[in-house]
């Protein structure tokens, strides 16, 4: 699939870039607030590496998601990539309260049901309405500002717009400008105050994760 990109192109997702791809999900996770408490001893980076690859790994396990990476024509490095999943209404009897994963024994497990919780009270706004959901969304700091995060939105909308259904995001707070940019509206959002698990008065405050929504 060609790009408006210079000098780049998106192209569907192989098994094979599976190690690339995880950098990616660890380089974005380090890049937020919550992390540095979601992680003892952190950075953790072992401990993290091996969270990152099982969540990549898992969204290849599924056959409703469509993989893109962003690719420098000239060299081939990944520099960029997206996920998006195909979302069907969830029955009565499966809205419960969200399955809990094994706790690594590297995390903080009350942040960790924090983020499990925020998460699933998203997901619950449009838990009865078939949609599209951004799972992955990256691109890496050296090729930012190119105009390749506004491509992958753009092909996104793109999907959303063939498949006549909205695309809905739990979006981090670095994405989350970008999104509102591009015609997504704000839906609904959950907070934590990463203060409580700091020393007093080292500026740490309120990470929220919001819920945002494109209608076609």
């Amino acid at each position: 699939m060609a790009t408006t990109i210079p000098n780049h192109s998106i192209l569907p997702l192989e098994e094979s870039d599976i190690p690339s791809l995880a950098r990616h999900v660890q380089a974005s996770k380090l890049e937020l607030s919550i992390n540095r408490f979601l992680w003892k001893d952190w950075p953790n980076e072992a401990g993290q590496a091996v969270n990152s690859r099982q969540a990549i790994e898992g969204s290849f396990a599924r056959s409703d998601s469509d993989r893109f990476k962003v690719v420098k024509d000239d060299t081939g490095e990944i520099v960029g990539h997206l996920v998006i999943t195909h979302k069907r209404p969830v029955p009565q009897e499966e809205g419960g309260n969200p399955v809990k994963p094994e706790v690594q024994k590297e995390m903080n497990p009350e942040i960790l049901d924090w983020v499990i919780r925020a998460s699933a009270s998203n997901q619950k706004l449009v838990k009865d309405r078939e949609h599209l959901v951004i799972t992955h969304f990256y691109v890496a700091p050296s090729s930012r500002k190119q105009g390749i995060a506004s491509s992958l939105i753009r092909l996104v909308i793109q999907k959303g717009k063939e498949a006549a259904l909205p695309v809905f995001a739990g979006v981090e707070p670095q994405a989350l400008s970008l999104l509102l940019a591009h015609g997504f509206k704000e839906i609904g959002y959950s907070d934590i105050d990463l203060s409580k698990f700091a020393p007093e008065n080292c500026g740490w405050g309120v990470f929220r994760l919001t819920a945002v929504i494109l209608e076609h």
